[in-house]
């Protein structure tokens, strides 16, 4: 079995496990920054940069201040994994309408009855 390590708690300098929210001693909540990240919650937030991209600048702005390095390595992936998905997403649109316009152009639509200049 796996064995639990160990914090001390900030306000009664308990011992407590490092996963909890709050000291099971005193009742108080610990602070975010004190806690890991495990890895579901890191695959969590780089699955939601990913397929909802706009969103990982919200992890970024939470964690990136952080003074767990952890959590700012966190931050920066998220962003790096918003900007790629970002600009994939922009040039595939790119070329999706130049597409649909010259094919609107060579069959013969006339693209000025729809105020499009190409």
């Amino acid at each position: 079995m796996e064995e639990l390590s160990l914090k001390t708690c900030p306000f009664c300098k308990q011992d407590i496990a490092s996963a909890d929210i709050f000291c099971p001693k005193c009742g108080k909540r610990l602070s975010e920054s004190a806690s890991p990240m495990t890895m579901g919650q890191k695959i969590r937030i780089y699955l939601a940069s990913f397929f909802l991209a706009p969103l990982g600048l919200i992890w970024f702005f939470k964690y990136i201040r952080n003074p767990d390095k952890e959590k700012r390595s966190v931050a920066l992936i998220s962003l790096y994994i918003t900007i790629a998905v970002l600009a994939g997403v922009t040039l595939i649109t790119y070329y999706y309408v130049t597409a649909i316009l010259d094919y609107m152009n060579t069959s013969g639509v006339d693209l000025n009855l729809y105020g499009i200049t190409y």
